[in-house]
């Protein structure tokens, strides 16, 4: 078993697809996720976010960190350790799953590939190395981390399921939402996953090793003109997950086996993640602990459109003069000419319902605020979108 986890800090490295993608960017500007670098944007933000909602657009989804779980026991493993069933998901098949502590505190949201009967590949947005070889000792199983050997591309938009067709995949419009396929045709390999960024259908994700990535880069390009396909960077699908209400580990919560004494710890149903804890399963990492507070009143998170822009994560969000919450995502969004936004609040809404809200920055006047709904909307779908069944 490795874990590359915690230990000194490095400068984070560049995406595998940094050297294929500079050329296109007008202005060499990146974003620090995961563990790379990777584009924050190409263009115009407006023409990108249009590419994402009504045309069809690829970004540099590499950031992600990456585990291969392997092994008699590897099953065994992914299902005590996570908090979604895992019993049903098939051979080809991927789902989105919470993982929690001892205390039922909240990791980190994560997809998981099932490759084989005893093989997964578990994607986060937080370390996991340590943590996962912890609660795989005693167990036939092995943990490595395969993040610097693995590139991803998001295909998104309507009109991926076309793109995918030039590129020579037939089966895109085919695919069901959560299911895994390899596609080779002499001059590619990569898995297919029909999964977007934001958790929709609109979406594909393409998985390949890093050496592999001048050629997929390649068969992409090639398409630009005639399929109007449209390079994205890292702003614009914040955008589409700040819109769909996807909490991401470190800006809207604190991964638990991370956490600095006297940290504020998330549940959750905090994050609008209840849907995907199943109190009904087997023994799971949490259980007791989630079991308890299954009915106590929590904080919610919510999606919010502010008017304006120059908004930062920690801005205060009111109520009257009562301070209700704080902003922890937050994109400035041209098509929708202002702030999209996450926030935690620190208690229940005034009388239940969406009341009149404002964001106070620090400088500058207060701004009218829209109630978009709770986080988690993305994931409402989430027992149609795991791809349950035998692959």
């Amino acid at each position: 078993m490795t874990a590359q986890d915690q230990g000194p800090a490095r400068p984070a490295p560049s995406s595998p697809l940094a050297a294929h993608l500079a050329p296109l960017m007008r202005v060499p500007r990146w974003r620090s996720l995961g563990h790379c670098h990777v584009p924050a944007a190409f263009a115009a933000a407006a023409a990108e976010e249009a590419a994402l909602a009504t045309g069809s657009a690829f970004a540099d989804g590499s950031w992600h960190r990456s585990y291969l779980v392997s092994g008699p026991s590897a099953f065994d493993v992914v299902d005590r350790l996570t908090t979604t069933r895992i019993e049903g998901l098939g051979i080809a098949r991927s789902t989105r799953a919470v993982l929690c502590d001892d205390a039922g505190y909240l990791i980190d949201l994560c997809t998981i590939y099932r490759f084989d009967r005893d093989v997964f590949q578990i994607v986060s947005d937080a370390p996991l190395g340590y943590w996962l070889c912890e609660g795989a000792e005693g167990f036939d199983v092995g943990v490595e981390e395969t993040s610097g050997g693995l590139a991803c591309i998001y295909l998104c938009g309507p009109r991926a399921p076309a793109i995918l067709s030039r590129l020579g995949y037939a089966e895109a419009e085919r695919l069901p939402l959560g299911a895994l396929d390899l596609f080779e045709d002499g001059q590619l390999s990569l898995h297919v996953c029909r999964r977007g960024p934001a958790g929709g259908e609109d979406g594909f994700e393409l998985w390949f090793t890093a050496e592999a990535a001048g050629g997929v880069i390649r068969r992409l390009l090639a398409l630009r003109e005639t399929a109007a396909l449209t390079p994205v960077g890292a702003d614009a699908l914040e955008g589409a997950r700040i819109l769909a209400g996807m909490p991401r580990a470190f800006q809207d919560f604190h991964p638990a086996h991370l956490a600095a004494a006297g940290e504020r710890l998330t549940g959750p149903r905090s994050v609008g993640l209840g849907a995907l804890v199943d109190h009904e399963k087997g023994p799971f990492c949490g259980r007791a602990a989630l079991e308890r507070r299954a009915r106590a009143p929590v904080p919610l998170g919510v999606r919010l459109f502010v008017e304006g822009d120059g908004l930062r994560p920690g801005a205060p969000l009111h109520h009257g003069l009562a301070q209700l919450g704080t902003l922890t995502s937050v994109h400035s969004s041209a098509s929708h000419a202002g702030t999209l936004a996450l926030a935690r609040l620190d208690g229940p809404l005034p009388g239940g319902a969406a009341p009149a809200l404002e964001v106070r920055p620090a400088h500058g006047e207060a701004r009218r605020v829209r109630w978009l709904g709770p986080m988690g909307d993305g994931l409402a779908g989430a027992s149609a979108a795991r791809g349950f069944g035998r692959g």
